[in-house]
């Protein structure tokens, strides 16, 4: 598992209010309970913090899998 998929599981489980939650690079927000809109704003916005950088808007909208959004967090982390 990547360092990044561990750190978002990390972000996922605190804002979501859940522990060990589990997460695959195929699966898509609506797979996850409770990742709805808002939660979606909120998760991007703490990967922003913990990461030190802002993500363009262009790339988030680009945004449809767990994978994407892990490839994302990997081109910043490098």
């Amino acid at each position: 598992m990547s360092k990044e998929l561990i750190l978002l599981e990390k972000i996922v489980s605190t804002i979501l209010r859940r522990e060990n939650i589990s997460l695959s690079m195929d699966m898509t927000a609506p797979d996850v309970e409770g990742w709805d809109s808002l939660n979606h704003v909120q998760i991007l916005f703490t990967i922003e913090e913990e990461l030190g950088i802002r993500f363009p808007i262009s790339e988030i909208q680009n945004l449809h899998t767990i994978g994407d959004l892990v490839k994302l967090m990997n081109k910043y982390m490098q």
